[in-house]
């Protein structure tokens, strides 16, 4: 997913060098070979502060994208093998998700009464 996101070669924001960057082992982040700045792939994603493994969120996805209907988060549940909360959880962040790329996200729409 780094590689995808930035590359090798991408500079560094601390140190302002181009760098290789070397994984992390105790938590999922990179770091600079230079300054040893801590650069976080997942920030700014769905898979932000999510213990879920990413083949989890990506199967998902899959499941998302491949469905007419789409997805219930009791089916993604026995999909996956996580609990209830946690497959509530990704259904909702991968439908505001779409519905942003899709240009119909919240900040968009207007709500007016029915009458």
């Amino acid at each position: 997913m780094f590689d995808v996101r930035f590359g090798q070669g991408f500079t560094c924001l601390k140190c302002e060098r181009d760098s290789n960057w070397y994984r992390i082992k105790a938590e999922r982040a990179f770091s600079c070979q230079w300054c040893g700045h801590h650069l976080h792939p997942t920030v700014g994603t769905l898979f932000e502060k999510s213990r879920t493994s990413l083949q989890r969120w990506f199967y998902a996805i899959f499941l998302f994208t491949t469905t007419r209907n789409g997805v219930a988060a009791k089916e993604l549940q026995r999909q996956l093998g996580v609990t209830y909360k946690t497959a509530w959880r990704m259904t909702d962040l991968i439908r505001k998700h779409m519905a942003d790329v899709d240009g119909e996200g919240m900040g968009l729409f207007v709500l007016r009464p029915r009458f």
